[in-house]
Order: structure tokens, then sequence, then C-alpha cells
């Protein structure tokens, strides 16, 4: 868990307060490639990006792995149930 601490303190707060949409740029382009879009205008794609730049940093992956492992994960969230 202090591993996503890290990330999430150290990496992507940071990106989003100084909204720095070039450092998830990339990764936006590549997901949409992929057909997943994100609105940016709105602050919880910004965070979820911002959190995935950090993640594929840190780790050393390449798109396709951040890509792969993003769309098994979220495929489990939309299956799930909300309370």
């Amino acid at each position: 868990m202090d591993f996503v601490r890290e990330i999430r303190l150290l990496g992507a707060d940071e990106l989003y307060h100084k909204q720095d949409y070039r450092s998830i740029e990339r990764i936006e382009e590549y997901f949409s490639s992929q057909g997943v879009e994100f609105q940016l205008n709105l602050d919880g794609p910004f965070i979820l990006l911002a959190f995935c730049y950090e993640l594929k940093h840190r780790l050393g992956w390449q798109d396709e792995q951040l890509y792969r492992h993003f769309r098994r994960n979220s495929a489990k969230l939309r299956g799930s149930k909300h309370r």
C-alpha cells in the first residue's frame, strides 16, 4: 500500500494540481487509439490518467502493458455492483 500512496501523493497528485496535460497526453492518445475515451474537462479522468502515467513510469511499462492491465481491471469494475 505504501507504493500506491507514493504514486498518488508524489506523482499523480502533483500532475493533477499542476494540470500537466503534456505528461498524460501520450497515454490518453494511446488509450483513445484503443477505443477508450476520457473527458478531460472533468477531474476524475485526469486524475486516473495521471495515476496511470505515474504507475507506468515507476514500473517501466510500455503503453501496451499499461493498457492491458487497465482493460483487465476496468472490465472487473464494470462487472461489480456499487453499493
